[in-house]
Protein backbone atom coordinates (compact mmCIF):
# COMPACT_ATOMS: atom_id res chain seq x y z
CA UNK A 1 0.00 0.00 0.00
CA UNK A 2 2.93 2.30 0.22
CA UNK A 3 3.58 2.05 -3.51
CA UNK A 4 2.17 5.49 -4.30
CA UNK A 5 4.03 7.35 -1.59
CA UNK A 6 7.16 5.35 -2.32
CA UNK A 7 6.98 6.35 -5.95
CA UNK A 8 6.50 9.99 -5.01
CA UNK A 9 9.45 9.91 -2.67
CA UNK A 10 11.68 8.27 -5.25
CA UNK A 11 10.58 10.78 -7.88
CA UNK A 12 11.36 13.66 -5.55
CA UNK A 13 14.85 12.42 -4.83
CA UNK A 14 15.43 12.01 -8.57
CA UNK A 15 15.22 15.80 -9.14
CA UNK A 16 11.53 15.92 -10.02
CA UNK A 17 11.66 13.58 -12.98
CA UNK A 18 7.86 13.80 -13.03
CA UNK A 19 8.01 17.46 -14.00
CA UNK A 20 4.65 19.21 -13.76
CA UNK A 21 2.74 15.94 -13.47
CA UNK A 22 2.76 15.55 -9.70
CA UNK A 23 0.11 12.81 -9.65
CA UNK A 24 0.66 9.07 -9.62
CA UNK A 25 -1.76 6.19 -10.04
CA UNK A 26 -1.54 2.45 -9.42
CA UNK A 27 -0.87 0.32 -12.53
CA UNK A 28 -3.34 -2.49 -13.25
CA UNK A 29 -0.59 -5.12 -12.99
CA UNK A 30 -0.15 -4.43 -9.26
CA UNK A 31 -0.83 -7.34 -6.90
CA UNK A 32 -1.98 -7.71 -3.29
CA UNK A 33 -2.12 -10.90 -1.20
CA UNK A 34 -3.21 -12.12 2.23
CA UNK A 35 -1.49 -15.26 3.54
CA UNK A 36 -2.43 -17.09 6.70
CA UNK A 37 -2.47 -20.39 8.53
CA UNK A 38 -5.26 -22.63 9.75
CA UNK A 39 -5.13 -25.75 11.88
CA UNK A 40 -5.24 -27.99 8.79
CA UNK A 41 -3.64 -25.93 6.01
CA UNK A 42 -2.09 -22.66 4.89
CA UNK A 43 -3.94 -20.34 2.53
CA UNK A 44 -3.19 -17.51 0.10
CA UNK A 45 -5.80 -15.08 -1.19
CA UNK A 46 -4.88 -12.74 -4.04
CA UNK A 47 -6.41 -9.49 -5.28
CA UNK A 48 -6.06 -8.61 -8.95
CA UNK A 49 -7.66 -5.17 -8.60
CA UNK A 50 -5.99 -2.40 -6.57
CA UNK A 51 -6.98 1.24 -6.92
CA UNK A 52 -4.89 4.16 -5.72
CA UNK A 53 -3.81 7.70 -6.46
CA UNK A 54 -1.59 10.37 -4.98
CA UNK A 55 -1.04 14.07 -5.39
CA UNK A 56 2.22 15.69 -4.31
CA UNK A 57 2.04 19.33 -3.17
CA UNK A 58 3.52 21.61 -5.86
CA UNK A 59 6.99 23.00 -5.24
CA UNK A 60 9.56 24.84 -7.29
CA UNK A 61 12.58 23.14 -5.77
CA UNK A 62 13.61 19.50 -6.01
CA UNK A 63 13.79 17.46 -2.84
CA UNK A 64 17.50 17.05 -2.28
CA UNK A 65 18.29 17.65 1.38
CA UNK A 66 15.38 15.65 2.76
CA UNK A 67 13.85 12.39 1.65
CA UNK A 68 10.59 12.88 3.58
CA UNK A 69 7.31 13.34 1.76
CA UNK A 70 5.42 16.23 3.37
CA UNK A 71 1.63 16.07 3.42
CA UNK A 72 0.88 14.40 0.08
CA UNK A 73 -2.65 13.21 -0.54
CA UNK A 74 -2.42 9.42 -0.78
CA UNK A 75 -5.31 6.97 -0.85
CA UNK A 76 -5.27 3.28 -1.75
CA UNK A 77 -8.33 1.01 -1.83
CA UNK A 78 -8.65 -2.76 -2.19
CA UNK A 79 -12.15 -4.14 -2.99
CA UNK A 80 -12.94 -7.10 -0.75
CA UNK A 81 -15.04 -8.56 -3.57
CA UNK A 82 -11.86 -8.90 -5.68
CA UNK A 83 -10.21 -11.44 -3.34
CA UNK A 84 -9.65 -14.90 -4.82
CA UNK A 85 -8.47 -17.69 -2.50
CA UNK A 86 -8.44 -20.35 -5.23
CA UNK A 87 -11.46 -21.99 -3.64
CA UNK A 88 -14.97 -20.59 -3.79
CA UNK A 89 -15.86 -21.54 -0.22
CA UNK A 90 -12.62 -20.10 1.21
CA UNK A 91 -13.12 -16.90 -0.78
CA UNK A 92 -16.65 -16.54 0.55
CA UNK A 93 -15.49 -17.21 4.12
CA UNK A 94 -12.80 -14.51 3.85
CA UNK A 95 -15.25 -11.98 2.43
CA UNK A 96 -17.73 -12.71 5.22
CA UNK A 97 -14.96 -12.43 7.83
CA UNK A 98 -14.02 -9.00 6.43
CA UNK A 99 -17.71 -7.94 6.58
CA UNK A 100 -17.84 -7.22 2.86
CA UNK A 101 -21.53 -6.27 2.70
CA UNK A 102 -21.17 -3.53 5.31
CA UNK A 103 -17.57 -2.55 4.43
CA UNK A 104 -16.81 -3.44 0.80
CA UNK A 105 -13.32 -1.91 0.67
CA UNK A 106 -10.04 -1.97 2.58
CA UNK A 107 -8.59 1.56 2.69
CA UNK A 108 -5.19 3.07 3.38
CA UNK A 109 -4.48 6.78 3.88
CA UNK A 110 -0.95 8.06 4.29
CA UNK A 111 0.13 10.11 7.28
CA UNK A 112 3.89 10.30 6.68
CA UNK A 113 6.61 8.52 4.68
CA UNK A 114 10.33 8.70 4.05
CA UNK A 115 12.87 7.03 1.76
CA UNK A 116 16.45 6.20 2.71
CA UNK A 117 19.15 8.35 1.10
CA UNK A 118 21.23 6.92 -1.74
CA UNK A 119 23.93 7.73 -4.26
CA UNK A 120 22.17 9.89 -6.91
CA UNK A 121 23.75 7.80 -9.68
CA UNK A 122 22.38 4.50 -8.35
CA UNK A 123 18.85 5.06 -9.65
CA UNK A 124 17.99 1.39 -10.13
CA UNK A 125 18.82 0.15 -6.64
CA UNK A 126 16.19 -0.87 -4.13
CA UNK A 127 15.69 1.55 -1.25
CA UNK A 128 13.91 1.21 2.09
CA UNK A 129 10.63 3.10 2.51
CA UNK A 130 9.14 3.78 5.94
CA UNK A 131 5.48 4.79 6.09
CA UNK A 132 2.89 5.62 8.73
CA UNK A 133 -0.72 5.46 7.68
CA UNK A 134 -4.32 4.76 8.64
CA UNK A 135 -5.52 1.32 7.56
CA UNK A 136 -9.25 0.58 7.62
CA UNK A 137 -10.41 -3.05 7.59
CA UNK A 138 -14.02 -4.11 8.22
CA UNK A 139 -14.88 -0.56 9.25
CA UNK A 140 -12.16 -0.27 11.92
CA UNK A 141 -9.39 2.29 11.33
CA UNK A 142 -5.96 1.83 12.93
CA UNK A 143 -2.60 3.55 12.57
CA UNK A 144 0.10 1.18 11.32
CA UNK A 145 3.76 1.42 10.35
CA UNK A 146 5.00 -0.17 7.13
CA UNK A 147 8.46 -0.93 5.79
CA UNK A 148 8.97 -1.79 2.12
CA UNK A 149 11.56 -1.81 -0.66
CA UNK A 150 11.13 0.66 -3.51
CA UNK A 151 12.77 0.98 -6.90
CA UNK A 152 12.63 3.55 -9.70
CA UNK A 153 12.14 1.40 -12.82
CA UNK A 154 12.80 4.53 -14.86
CA UNK A 155 12.30 8.26 -14.29
CA UNK A 156 8.49 7.95 -14.35
CA UNK A 157 7.70 4.42 -13.17
CA UNK A 158 8.12 2.98 -9.69
CA UNK A 159 7.82 -0.37 -7.96
CA UNK A 160 7.38 -1.19 -4.27
CA UNK A 161 7.38 -4.65 -2.65
CA UNK A 162 6.71 -5.43 0.97
CA UNK A 163 4.94 -7.46 3.62
CA UNK A 164 3.13 -6.43 6.80
CA UNK A 165 2.02 -8.92 9.48
CA UNK A 166 -1.22 -7.93 11.20
CA UNK A 167 -3.59 -9.46 13.73
CA UNK A 168 -7.20 -9.64 12.59
CA UNK A 169 -8.46 -8.94 16.12
CA UNK A 170 -6.67 -5.54 16.02
CA UNK A 171 -9.31 -4.52 13.46
CA UNK A 172 -12.22 -6.09 15.30
CA UNK A 173 -12.23 -9.12 12.98
CA UNK A 174 -12.74 -12.55 14.55
CA UNK A 175 -10.71 -15.31 12.82
CA UNK A 176 -13.17 -17.77 11.26
CA UNK A 177 -13.74 -21.28 12.60
CA UNK A 178 -15.28 -24.30 10.88
CA UNK A 179 -16.34 -27.84 11.73
CA UNK A 180 -17.53 -26.94 15.25
CA UNK A 181 -14.22 -25.25 16.05
CA UNK A 182 -11.97 -28.07 14.82
CA UNK A 183 -10.65 -25.85 11.99
CA UNK A 184 -9.44 -22.46 13.12
CA UNK A 185 -7.70 -19.68 11.22
CA UNK A 186 -4.84 -18.15 13.16
CA UNK A 187 -5.20 -14.52 14.23
CA UNK A 188 -1.94 -13.45 12.53
CA UNK A 189 -1.98 -12.98 8.75
CA UNK A 190 0.53 -11.45 6.36
CA UNK A 191 -0.47 -8.66 3.98
CA UNK A 192 1.86 -8.72 0.96
CA UNK A 193 2.09 -6.34 -1.97
CA UNK A 194 3.99 -5.89 -5.22
CA UNK A 195 2.70 -2.57 -6.48
CA UNK A 196 3.49 -0.44 -9.50
CA UNK A 197 2.96 3.31 -9.88
CA UNK A 198 3.09 5.60 -12.91
CA UNK A 199 2.13 9.22 -13.72
CA UNK A 200 -1.60 9.74 -13.99
CA UNK A 201 -2.88 10.08 -17.54
CA UNK A 202 0.05 8.34 -19.26
CA UNK A 203 -0.63 5.86 -22.05
CA UNK A 204 1.25 3.58 -24.41
CA UNK A 205 3.68 0.76 -23.68
CA UNK A 206 5.18 0.98 -20.21
CA UNK A 207 8.11 -0.94 -18.69
CA UNK A 208 5.59 -2.75 -16.49
CA UNK A 209 4.07 -4.57 -19.49
CA UNK A 210 6.97 -7.02 -19.67
CA UNK A 211 7.76 -7.08 -15.95
CA UNK A 212 7.46 -10.45 -14.19
CA UNK A 213 6.24 -9.93 -10.63
CA UNK A 214 7.17 -13.38 -9.29
CA UNK A 215 6.25 -14.73 -5.86
CA UNK A 216 4.74 -12.64 -3.03
CA UNK A 217 7.36 -10.98 -0.80
CA UNK A 218 7.88 -12.56 2.62
CA UNK A 219 7.66 -10.76 5.95
CA UNK A 220 10.86 -10.35 7.94
CA UNK A 221 11.06 -12.74 10.85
Amino acid sequence: MVCIVGGLSLAGSAHWALGQNNQLTVHSKSRFWIQGEATTHDFTCQVLSVDGSARLPPTRDPISASTSVEAPEVRVTVPVEAFDCGNRRMTRDLQETLKMKAHPKIRFELVHASVEKRDPDASAQWRTIEALGALTIAGTKRLIRLRAKGQAVDKNHFRVRGCKPIRMSYFGVEPPTKALGLIRVKNRVEVQFDLLARPKGTSGAAPFDTLALGSPPSCEK
